[in-house]
C-alpha cells in the first residue's frame, strides 16, 4: 500500500476488484463497508474496543458517534468512523484496520488524479 500521494484519489483496488471514489474520504467509507461485509464480527469487536488507529486517545471506529469528531455510520449497523481526518491518517486508518482484518496491505492500492 502506498504511504501518500497528491491529489484526489479516483479509484482503488482491494483484492483485485476495482471502485471508483472521488476522495479520501468516500474512499474511506467504501472500504470500511467492503471490509465489514466480509467480515461483520471483526468490525463490531474493534468498535466495542473503541478502535484506535494510533498510540493517541483518538478513536477512529466505536459504537457510539457522540465520541467522534465527524462520523459515518457504516451501512446502518450502529458501528462509526472518524471522517474528519488528513489524507495521510486516512491511509494509515485504511492500512491498520485491514492489517487487523488479518489481510495484507499490498491488497489496497489507490489512483489520484493530479
Amino acid at each position: 500500500m502506498q504511504d501518500s500521494a497528491s491529489g484526489s484519489p479516483v479509484s482503488y483496488t482491494f483484492w483485485g476488484e476495482t471502485f471508483n471514489v472521488s476522495s479520501y474520504s468516500e474512499m474511506l467509507g467504501s472500504l470500511m463497508k467492503l471490509l465489514y461485509d466480509l467480515d461483520p464480527d471483526i468490525m463490531d469487536n474493534l468498535a466495542k474496543k473503541k478502535y484506535k488507529a494510533t498510540r493517541s486517545d483518538r478513536i477512529y471506529l466505536i459504537t457510539d458517534e457522540k465520541d467522534l469528531r465527524c462520523s459515518k455510520e457504516i451501512n446502518n449497523t450502529g458501528i462509526f468512523f472518524e471522517v474528519n481526518l488528513s489524507s495521510p491518517s486516512i491511509l494509515h486508518f485504511i492500512s491498520s484496520v485491514i492489517q487487523e482484518y488479518g489481510m495484507d496491505t499490498d491488497d489496497f492500492e489507490f489512483i489520484c488524479k493530479v
